[in-house]
């Protein structure tokens, strides 16, 4: 099973805009366990993005590196994967939104659905 791993900060959602070194720290942080564990219960076909200003990413993953709007490049790898796993903000509707297309393209989202969020 292809699974989407979309971390927003480090992932190319603060495009255009100065990325915080708290919220990058943390997000890495979320990301790096999240994936070990996934890694661990088994699943290797992981798929993620990384905001170009973030250091790259060290562990077994397929990365693309975000250099602009991360929306299209989401979106192509929602449509390629089965699942996906979404760490975003309820800020500006991001979670929300991530969660519709994902739903919208009938990949399964771990986590809640649009209509909980």
């Amino acid at each position: 099973m292809k699974i989407f791993v979309c971390e927003f900060i480090t992932g190319g959602g603060l495009h255009g805009v100065a990325l915080p070194d708290g919220l990058s720290r943390e997000g890495s942080l979320m990301l790096h366990a999240l994936i070990r564990d996934l890694h661990a219960a088994g699943y290797a076909d992981l798929v993620t993005t990384r905001d170009a200003r973030v250091p790259a990413f060290q562990q077994d993953i397929a990365t693309t590196v975000i250099m602009g709007d991360p929306w299209p490049e989401w979106r192509a790898l929602i449509d390629a994967s089965e699942a996906a796993i979404i760490i975003a903000p309820e800020t500006d509707q991001a979670l929300y939104r991530l969660t519709s297309m994902a739903e919208e393209r009938n990949c399964r989202v771990f986590g809640c659905d649009a209509a909980s969020i």
